[in-house]
């Protein structure tokens, strides 16, 4: 993870410290004056052999994934003790505001901050909150109006289709330059548009979308149209955008151009309006690096269908504002982050539940937490004992959601093995051919490629599980042989 690369980086000036020849790590500085504490550097590991597990085994072995992230770092914990920071000072202007200047700062965070925390107002708001954004989208009219829109969302600090940032000149890093970025999807890259292992997440996209549209009180029917009409054009900004390997390459990270260079590659968009609206100065460069997505936003402010426009406007309107609206938008966005992220429970079988949980056969470990790496779940079944089979011990098992083993313990969509199930007594033959059919389709073969995957059925592994035996009995017993050859040699040598 980065943010396990950073902390090396971080704890980098401490290792003169420590030293490569010792792993104490005592230090005679002051535990008011430590800029680093290094009790958190592991001494089992030395720093010259194994850096990495020397900072950060102890981080790694202490941590855990927190229920609502797919992954956990040190900027994330940084993020986390900052936002407690921030809570803390938060509740103590609430709880001086009766004795604060009505003029002070601290009087302006204790009054917003216990707005926020007004529950009953919040859910009697409703949609409330949202309905200057919504009226300014249903004003749209024209290819004008939509660059407009995008200009003066950005201009009171939001930012949909796109982004500005500042950063430094990858060739003068004295200077820091206006960087403009793609920042039109909702889904975490452009493969979850197209590729058939996301199909599940995407469905999931388009029923959050529409249940979003339903409580700013669209009807069910136009809510679930303008939902498919949202996500097919988000579809069409995803196919121009940077997957997330091609987005680390240099090339597609810096590209200095004028505010006239910029127009040309986008005419229905003015860039020195943009900036001048956010008053940053348009006679200054900045990077533009993302050229086919730049194009085809263009493309789509002078051609694509205005309600389109409005539909995928709306969608978004609502979703940057749903975690701060009533109960209902929270829940909904909540229920959807849980299904792209995967949620944190198992199924565990017999023999993990003895092993850990020990008690009544069944029951014992049913809602108690199981740690795998550092992620952790909730067991929320038992599968029934199965015994001994042909792989080993069947209960020895932890079932998890596919997308949550996927995003948060192996960190890899790769599915080697598939196990489809039948009614006893059943003909395999035609299941096994409609598997190969399924699966030569969604691989993508032509009728000449041969088959990239194998398909085998219970008889066949017992089969070819029989023949494997039956050489490792003859191989063993050729070693037996020589074996006894080599040992009767031995004898004699030592006899001689």
């Amino acid at each position: 993870m980065m943010s396990r690369r950073l902390a090396v980086v971080a704890v980098a000036i401490v290792v003169t410290t420590v030293g490569c020849g010792s792993t104490d790590s005592s230090t005679n500085t002051k535990d008011a004056e430590r800029a680093f504490d290094v009790a958190e550097l592991d001494p089992s590991h030395r720093a010259c052999t194994d850096f990495y597990g020397f900072v950060n085994d102890k981080w790694i072995e202490a941590a855990k994934i927190p229920a609502d992230n797919s992954s956990y770092g040190l900027f994330d914990e940084l993020y986390d003790r900052t936002l407690d920071a921030q809570k803390e000072i938060a509740e103590s202007a609430v709880a001086d505001l009766g004795s604060l200047d009505h003029d002070s700062d601290r009087y302006k965070i204790g009054k917003i901050y216990q707005a926020a925390l007004d529950e009953q107002a919040i859910n009697a708001a409703g949609a409330k909150p949202l309905e200057p954004d919504l009226a300014r989208v249903d004003r749209i009219n024209s290819p004008a109006d939509i660059a407009a829109f995008i200009r003066e969302d950005a201009e009171r600090g939001g930012g949909i289709v796109l982004g500005l940032g500042a950063g430094s000149d990858f060739k003068d890093a004295s200077k820091q330059i206006g960087f403009v970025y793609s920042d039109g999807l909702r889904l975490p890259s452009k493969e979850y548009y197209t590729d058939p292992t996301h199909a599940d997440i995407l469905d999931a996209y388009r029923t959050y979308v529409t249940k979003s549209l339903q409580l700013i009180g669209v009807n069910d029917a136009d809510a679930a149209a303008q939902s498919a009409q949202a996500v097919a054009f988000e579809s069409q900004l995803a196919a121009a955008t940077l997957s997330p390997t091609e987005a680390r390459k240099p090339e597609n990270q810096y590209k200095l151009v004028t505010v006239d260079e910029a127009n040309a590659i986008t005419p229905a968009f003015d860039w020195r309006a943009f900036f001048t609206a956010l008053k940053v100065s348009p006679d200054e460069k900045f990077s533009m690096a993302e050229t086919p997505f730049f194009t085809e936003l263009n493309t789509l402010i002078t051609t694509a269908p205005i309600e389109q426009w409005r539909a995928y406007l709306r969608a978004r309107v609502v979703d940057r504002a749903a975690a701060r609206l009533a109960q209902p938008f929270r829940d909904n966005r909540f229920e959807f982050n849980k299904q792209l992220s995967g949620a944190a429970v198992c199924i565990i079988g017999e023999t993990v539940r003895r092993e850990l949980y020990g008690g009544t056969a069944g029951e014992t470990g049913l809602g108690q937490p199981l740690r795998i790496k550092q992620f952790t779940c909730d067991v929320i079944g038992i599968l029934a004992g199965k015994g001994q089979g042909g792989m080993g011990d069947q209960d020895d098992t932890v079932v998890l959601p596919l997308h949550t083993l996927q995003r948060r313990v192996t960190g890899s969509r790769k599915v080697s093995t598939l196990m489809v199930s039948m009614q006893d007594g059943a003909d395999s033959a035609p299941l096994k051919a409609g598997l190969r059919q399924l699966m030569r389709e969604r691989r993508r073969l032509a009728d000449s490629d041969d088959d990239n995957f194998n398909i085998f059925d219970t008889q066949q592994l017992a089969d070819t599980l029989s023949s494997t035996m039956g050489v490792l009995t003859k191989l063993l017993g050729a070693v037996a042989a020589v074996s006894l050859l080599v040992g009767g040699i031995g004898i004699m040598n030592i006899m001689l």
